[in-house]
Protein backbone atom coordinates (compact mmCIF):
# COMPACT_ATOMS: atom_id res chain seq x y z
CA UNK A 1 0.00 0.00 0.00
CA UNK A 2 2.81 2.24 0.06
CA UNK A 3 3.57 2.30 -3.53
CA UNK A 4 0.00 3.60 -3.87
CA UNK A 5 -0.05 5.95 -1.44
CA UNK A 6 3.51 7.64 -2.76
CA UNK A 7 1.42 7.13 -6.33
CA UNK A 8 -1.05 9.49 -5.27
CA UNK A 9 1.06 11.90 -3.44
CA UNK A 10 3.41 12.28 -6.60
CA UNK A 11 1.17 12.10 -9.67
CA UNK A 12 -2.50 12.60 -8.37
CA UNK A 13 -2.07 16.16 -7.37
CA UNK A 14 -2.10 19.91 -8.69
CA UNK A 15 -2.78 20.42 -12.25
CA UNK A 16 -2.64 18.48 -14.64
CA UNK A 17 -2.60 15.48 -12.02
CA UNK A 18 -3.77 12.22 -13.73
CA UNK A 19 -5.74 9.65 -11.97
CA UNK A 20 -4.08 6.61 -9.97
CA UNK A 21 -5.46 2.98 -9.89
CA UNK A 22 -4.50 0.25 -8.55
CA UNK A 23 -6.31 -3.14 -7.87
CA UNK A 24 -4.83 -5.50 -5.25
CA UNK A 25 -5.94 -8.85 -5.13
CA UNK A 26 -4.64 -10.78 -1.88
CA UNK A 27 -5.50 -14.15 -2.88
CA UNK A 28 -3.07 -14.24 -6.21
CA UNK A 29 0.14 -15.70 -7.03
CA UNK A 30 2.59 -14.33 -9.11
CA UNK A 31 1.56 -14.66 -12.52
CA UNK A 32 1.49 -17.87 -14.47
CA UNK A 33 -1.72 -19.95 -14.54
CA UNK A 34 -3.80 -17.18 -14.09
CA UNK A 35 -7.48 -18.29 -14.56
CA UNK A 36 -9.22 -16.99 -17.69
CA UNK A 37 -11.80 -15.38 -15.00
CA UNK A 38 -8.97 -13.17 -13.21
CA UNK A 39 -8.04 -11.83 -16.86
CA UNK A 40 -11.40 -10.78 -17.81
CA UNK A 41 -12.30 -9.22 -14.59
CA UNK A 42 -8.87 -7.33 -14.94
CA UNK A 43 -9.43 -6.40 -18.36
CA UNK A 44 -12.68 -4.98 -17.27
CA UNK A 45 -11.19 -3.13 -14.49
CA UNK A 46 -9.15 -1.69 -16.46
CA UNK A 47 -11.62 -0.84 -18.89
CA UNK A 48 -13.74 1.01 -16.64
CA UNK A 49 -11.29 2.80 -15.01
CA UNK A 50 -10.44 4.01 -18.25
CA UNK A 51 -13.87 5.02 -19.49
CA UNK A 52 -14.76 6.57 -16.34
CA UNK A 53 -12.20 9.49 -16.55
CA UNK A 54 -12.73 9.75 -20.29
CA UNK A 55 -15.89 10.48 -19.86
CA UNK A 56 -18.04 7.59 -21.07
CA UNK A 57 -20.97 6.78 -20.27
CA UNK A 58 -22.22 3.15 -18.52
CA UNK A 59 -25.43 1.35 -19.39
CA UNK A 60 -28.43 3.53 -18.92
CA UNK A 61 -26.10 6.62 -18.71
CA UNK A 62 -24.64 6.42 -15.77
Amino acid sequence: FKYAAAMQAGVAKGPGAHPVMIRIETKAGHGAGKPTSKLIEEAADKLAFAAHFVGLAGPGGR
